[in-house]
């Protein structure tokens, strides 16, 4: 009786983790319309984006007229066709976003079921689809996007290469695939599976298998296809170019200091990787001390596959260090390796193997934790941000609840329910975010409210004077002229609008200093938000 029930929960419980990563893919299209372009990161490339067509750029990204060495121009790739489909909106380029990621989560699939077993490559899918760090990615970064993608391509078809032969079609799909990588992203998210390939063979013994790759003639390919951009930039920009380069797609300049880098990338890793980050460590132990995976394949070569996962993981990570002012999107090319290892893992969980169905019950232990810690920091900070105070604490409620669920599964040994359980907890918490969490915080992510008073009230010339360079956002709505003031007092008598009032927009903390630069006169609030305030002082 007992057999007959594993063997009918075994098949139910896949079914239930597929149908969850299903709907977290599914959940990234979700409410793409409802917010406006958010501040920082998106914002910021759609600025970009626009100036590039605008300005027909095929060499240098602008940003406000200057050049803007964050990463390539094809970076900007998808916010320019977003744009082009829907002009003015973000709902282009987030809907490409969105799709380029589930075809990672398809692409991470494939390579599992090639190389581990059809149940194994689902399970790694899901890991994936279902990981903190895709959906931040799909709604802020499409260039990482777009570059893990195009990397995990070119890395699929190496390790078919070394595991069932090489041939000419695959490496030079691979090596095309890495050079574009480059034009998308930089030299370092091109070059970095060649390191952690080099490091795999070296340890596992197989080092003869590298010639397999033709790494030389196929570096070779990569220069000479990226040679012409690259070369062209060298030229116009001068030297320092080069140095911005090696920090691509996050070459701009560091908010923190540089040796905070290592304790930012362990913070990626457990968040970006998130819930599943919590079973990593039990996935690498199995890799490292079963070589065997659940496909066969020849001899040689039989430990690369997995053994390159851990290189690749670690490797992609250690990149990281050269840009600290990386946002969290930036694990989601490490985030393929951790979802190929921890795959297989629940597969053999979900199999009824009794030492990995206890790796995810301490790892249900782990989420009930942190889970509970988060929810209690967001709800008590909620009432501080002055705007969606209801709406964070429904989602720190649903948190809590999500936190908790595969720690009672193990409770009530359903020990097989704990991996969809686990997988629930972003799913669910990506639908509540899309649909009311970010609506709510409009005006703390954007400062689109400013921007529609500035256009009621002003007239059409009128400059915005600012305390600090402008929001992303605030430049892609404010049509006139943005001005950042270095004089304030003078800079209010010589930007006077033909109504007879000066226009200023700045932080709340900052109010008592502009009202000090306009005195005697009154400062009158047009509008008030939690990222910035817009306010009039008469003549």
């Amino acid at each position: 009786m007992n057999g007959a029930w594993r063997r009918l929960c075994y098949p139910a419980a896949m079914r239930a983790l597929i149908l969850v990563g299903g709907l977290a893919l599914l959940a990234l299209f979700l409410g793409l319309d409802r917010v406006d372009f958010i501040d920082h990161r998106e914002a910021r490339d759609a600025v970009v984006a626009r100036e590039i067509v605008s300005a027909r750029e095929i060499l240098t990204p602008r940003l406000g007229g200057q050049p803007w060495f964050e990463k390539p121009l094809l970076g900007y790739g998808l916010e320019v066709a977003g744009a082009r489909l829907t002009p003015g909106t973000p709902l282009g380029s987030r809907v490409l976003r969105a799709g380029a990621a589930v075809l990672l989560a398809l692409l991470v699939g494939a390579i599992g079921v090639r190389h581990f077993g059809k149940r194994a490559g689902a399970c790694a899918a899901v890991v994936f689809a279902t990981s903190l760090a895709l959906p931040v990615a799909a709604r802020s970064d499409g260039a990482q996007v777009l570059a893990a993608g195009v990397t995990w391509l070119a890395i699929g078809l190496w390790l078919e290469a070394l595991t069932r032969g090489p041939s000419a079609g695959r490496l030079l799909a691979a090596y095309g695939s890495l050079a574009i990588v480059m034009l998308i992203a930089g030299p370092l998210p091109a070059l970095w599976p060649f390191a952690a390939m080099a490091l795999t063979l070296r340890r596992a013994g197989l080092w003869a298998l590298w010639s397999r790759l033709q790494p030389v003639a196929g570096l070779s390919l990569i220069v000479g296809i990226v040679l012409p951009w690259y070369g062209a930039m060298l030229q116009r920009e001068g030297p320092g170019f080069l140095v911005r380069a090696l920090a691509f797609p996050y070459g701009t300049p560091a908010t923190t200091p540089w040796y905070t880098a290592p304790a930012q990338v362990l913070g990626y890793l457990f968040v970006g990787l998130y819930p599943w980050s919590t079973v990593l460590a039990a996935a690498v132990l199995r890799t490292t001390g079963r070589g065997e995976t659940t496909a066969p394949r020849s001899p040689a070569s039989a430990v690369v596959p997995e053994r390159f996962l851990i290189g690749a993981l670690v490797v992609s990570l250690v990149t990281l260090l050269i840009a600290p002012g990386a946002p969290l999107s930036s694990i989601l090319a490490a985030l393929p390796a951790m979802a190929l290892l921890v795959g297989p893992l629940i597969d053999r969980a979900l199999a009824g193997e009794v030492l990995w169905q206890r790796a995810l019950g301490q790892a249900a232990i782990v989420l009930a934790v942190t889970g509970t810690v988060a929810g209690w920091l967001m709800s008590s900070q909620s009432r501080r941000l002055g705007v969606g105070d209801a709406e964070i604490r429904l989602l720190s409620s649903v948190l809590f609840v999500a936190s908790w669920a595969p720690l009672l599964a193990t409770f009530v040994r359903r020990p097989r329910a704990v991996p969809a359980l686990l997988a629930l907890l972003v799913t669910v918490g990506n639908v509540l975010v899309s649909w009311r969490t970010l609506p709510a915080l409009t005006d703390l992510v954007t400062t689109r409210a400013v921007s529609e008073s500035m256009a009621q009230v002003a007239p059409a010339d009128a400059a915005l004077l600012l305390l600090e360079p402008p929001p992303p956002s605030l430049r892609l709505r404010a049509e006139r002229p943005l001005v950042v003031t270095g004089d304030l007092r003078a800079d209010l008598r010589a930007f006077r609008a033909r109504d007879g009032h000066t226009y200023v927009a700045f932080r709340q903390e900052r109010q008592s200093e502009v009202a000090r630069s306009a005195s005697p006169a009154a400062l009158e609030i047009l509008a008030r938000t939690p990222a910035l305030c817009l306010a009039r002082i008469a003549d």
